[in-house]
């Protein structure tokens, strides 16, 4: 007789793997980086520094409050949008939701270096469904945000 695995036993490039999965989103891109873990995850984990450099519309992210590993943000796009997040930060772990978007990020140690994944979408599903087209794309979003991770540890 199999057990049924619990969500909060798999590692986080699992969790984050099925979470994208479910809400079909438009972003998801995986990559080894060859360095360490904990530089790794000090850039991304750095949501107010470093989101803003890493995702492309997004010129600013304040964290407004916090408990624990709850943190509550305010995100300012480059066209004066601003949306209210929802966070959850942990070693390995960020998941980010708004009223309309859900977004996260995930990374554990890997040989000689670090196993990063991204991922965004929408929270709306009659949205993402109209979005599914653009998935090739939102693929090439999530490669360049890695792509500036990796710059972003260059110039650290």
């Amino acid at each position: 007789m199999s057990q049924a695995c619990s969500f909060g036993q798999l590692n986080p490039l699992q969790r984050l793997r099925i979470i994208s999965d479910t809400i079909g989103s438009v972003v998801y891109a995986e990559r080894h980086i060859p360095a360490p873990y904990q530089q790794v995850w000090a850039v991304v984990s750095d949501l107010e520094g470093q989101l803003p450099r890493l995702i492309t519309g997004l010129s600013s992210f304040q964290i407004v409050g916090t408990a624990g590993n709850r943190l509550k943000a305010r995100g300012v796009g480059v066209a004066a949008t601003r949306a209210f997040f929802d966070v959850v930060l942990d070693d390995g772990w960020c998941l980010m939701q708004s009223r309309l978007i859900v977004g996260g990020m995930a990374a554990l140690p890997e040989g000689d270096g670090t196993r990063l994944a991204v991922f965004g979408g929408l929270r709306n599903r009659y949205a993402r469904s109209l979005l599914r087209p653009l998935r090739p794309v939102g693929g090439m979003r999530g490669r360049a945000m890695i792509d500036k991770v990796e710059r972003q540890l260059r110039v650290r």
